[in-house]
């Protein structure tokens, strides 16, 4: 992932290895990861910055399925026994506490 300023002087970026035995790894789990890795950043940026006006956010990614599932999802259909429960329910935990839009 990559977070920019508004007008590209700044930028940080990260990444990680998804958890779990290969054989629970597919590019599904992937991209839930890789926005959980990115909504902890974004939540971080905005805590150490908290003066910051009108952040805007806008996120790309190749998996438009976890995209939903993670942002757009009505949390309290979100049952423990769901394939992925645990970053899909830390996503929306870290996106409720996201002032970007």
């Amino acid at each position: 992932w990559i977070i920019v300023s508004q007008d590209d002087s700044e930028f940080i970026s990260g990444g990680s290895m998804c958890p779990g035995p290969p054989s629970a790894v597919n590019a599904y789990r992937s991209e839930l990861w890789g926005l959980l890795d990115l909504s902890t950043a974004v939540w971080a940026v905005e805590w150490v910055f908290p003066d910051l006006t009108s952040p805007r956010l806008i996120i790309g990614c190749d998996g438009e399925s976890a995209l939903n599932t993670s942002f757009n999802a009505n949390p309290s259909a979100l049952i423990t026994r769901m394939k992925h429960f645990s970053i899909i329910s830390g996503i929306m935990g870290y996106g409720k506490n996201i002032h970007a839009k």
